[in-house]
């Protein structure tokens, strides 16, 4: 196999290959956002694996700043939109772009290459058997109703530009002492959360906590949700269940917080475990120490 990066022209194929493998994943304003923007480290780099004139696999590597529990930063390569020609599966195409990935990483002065998948993916297993450290995630999902309820709900929609910064500083204050994704600039945190492709909502909840959703298709999905402790959570997703409701949508939520996952859980929610996923860039390694407490909000994710 013949790994290239960054190809350029290609466009296009990189496209349809991630639509091809991801039915469904977006088209140009999607690649846009994935792909060209700079969210606390350099712009995303592409590989993709040939074998002669045979396409057979391609990933990006998204980079962030990642602020540690004692403080200090690191840059950290996310794996993005990894994919695999549904010719060349079970050919170790997935292993040869972790290697990669870590290769890209190590050249961006990145010390950590990170994946976030469910516990059923096959790229967790080979993650895991590269080495890398296991950190436990949920992805809760509750169904919509057989028809919009029409109830009401608290929940108040709010003007994002007037949100945003208090948003951010809710969210600032209760990340202190844990890991979690850190952002530059204002600007940076809301071309991550607020301009996405997909229409996005802010609401202040009943308790004056935040909400931020992304609407998909079916589903609202939590994008970022404050609250310090279960009980503030477990009332903050009743209020948006009885929203996506009154629409007649499902709610998604993912966090990497088990106590938030167990609010979820009491609510009705159906969780299914995930993990993000740790590994040194240089040593190919699990990263030590591993003390770290991670809060990771959907929206962190790419």
């Amino acid at each position: 196999m013949e790994c290239v990066d960054n190809p350029s022209g290609f466009r296009t194929t990189y496209l349809e290959s991630l639509n091809t493998c991801f039915p469904g994943w977006g088209g140009d304003a999607m690649y846009d956002w994935v792909f060209d923007r700079k969210v606390g480290g350099p712009k995303a780099d592409q590989l993709v694996l040939w074998e002669g004139d045979t396409l057979l696999a391609g990933s990006g590597v998204s980079y962030r700043t990642v602020r540690r529990t004692d403080g200090a930063t690191t840059r950290v390569g996310i794996m993005t939109g990894s994919w695999t020609l549904p010719a060349a599966r079970r050919r170790g195409c997935f292993s040869r772009i972790i290697d990669e990935s870590c290769r890209l990483v190590r050249q961006r002065d990145g010390e950590l290459l990170t994946a976030f998948v469910t516990a059923d993916n096959a790229s967790r297993r080979r993650l895991e058997q590269a080495g890398s450290a296991m950190m436990p995630t949920s992805y809760c999902v509750l169904q919509a109703p057989d028809a919009p309820t029409g109830g009401p709900f608290e929940a108040e929609e709010m003007d994002p530009g007037h949100a945003s910064g208090l948003v951010r500083a809710c969210l600032e204050a209760e990340s202190s002492g844990w890991a979690h994704f850190a952002f530059e600039t204002p600007a940076q945190w809301e071309g991550q959360i607020l301009a996405r492709p997909r229409r996005t909502t802010v609401l202040r909840l009943g308790d004056g906590g935040f909400a931020v959703l992304e609407e998909r298709p079916t589903a609202d999905s939590v994008l970022v949700l404050t609250g310090r402790t279960k009980h503030d959570v477990e009332r903050a997703l009743a209020e948006l269940r009885a929203r996506s409701a009154s629409l007649g949508r499902a709610l998604v939520y993912f966090t990497s917080r088990d106590d938030r996952a167990t609010a979820a859980e009491d609510l009705g929610f159906e969780r299914r475990p995930g993990f993000f996923t740790l590994l040194d860039a240089d040593t190919r390694g699990r990263p030590e120490p591993l003390d770290e407490r991670w809060s990771i909000q959907s929206g962190d994710r790419m």
